[in-house]
């Protein structure tokens, strides 16, 4: 709903889409340029425009900002508890540094993905580590505004998979 705004046809659309389609939005949209495109779309008196109509005009920004957002609110939540899981398993392994020290956040759960690489780097297997890695950087790309890739997207769902079916 975030990318497509009030169109809701879209939405349904997008929702039962291909697992490439829903890493892929952007393209999934561009395929449907000159499908019914409105310049806006309404739903309870609010408005917004339609995305169709902001890939016709090459707005590629906006709907890039519109991914990013349902990146966030999609991916966000999920990242959180599998960072917090990874502490809780390797929890004896981890130490806090002088900055988690000295921000206030005396417990473990501040550690961010960058420090947990960093501490767990020779204590775990390579798999796990890499996943670590790949969803300290799907964090970082969702925490600095930027829509994330297909391909990391793709590669951060399949490993973290591997780990108690998705951690």
């Amino acid at each position: 709903v975030d990318l497509c705004g009030w169109r809701l046809d879209l939405a349904a659309e997008l929702a039962g889409a291909r697992r490439q389609d829903l890493l892929d939005p952007f393209g999934w949209l561009r395929l449907r340029v000159g499908y019914g495109a409105a310049a806006t779309c309404r739903l309870d008196g609010r408005e917004m425009e339609c995305p169709l109509a902001l890939c016709e005009n090459g707005r590629t920004d906006e709907i890039h900002t519109r991914i990013w957002r349902a990146q966030v609110t999609a991916f966000f939540p999920w990242l959180e508890t599998v960072r917090q899981r990874v502490v809780e398993r390797h929890g004896k392994l981890l130490r806090l540094g002088e900055p988690q020290r000295g921000s206030g956040s005396p417990d473990l759960s501040a550690l961010e993905f960058g420090a947990l690489a960093h501490q767990l780097r020779n204590r775990l297997g390579r798999a796990e580590l890499e996943m670590i890695d790949c969803l300290g950087s799907l964090r970082n790309e969702l925490a600095h505004r930027r829509a994330v890739k297909p391909a990391i997207l793709d590669r951060a769902l399949r490993e973290a998979q591997q780990f108690d079916g998705g951690v």
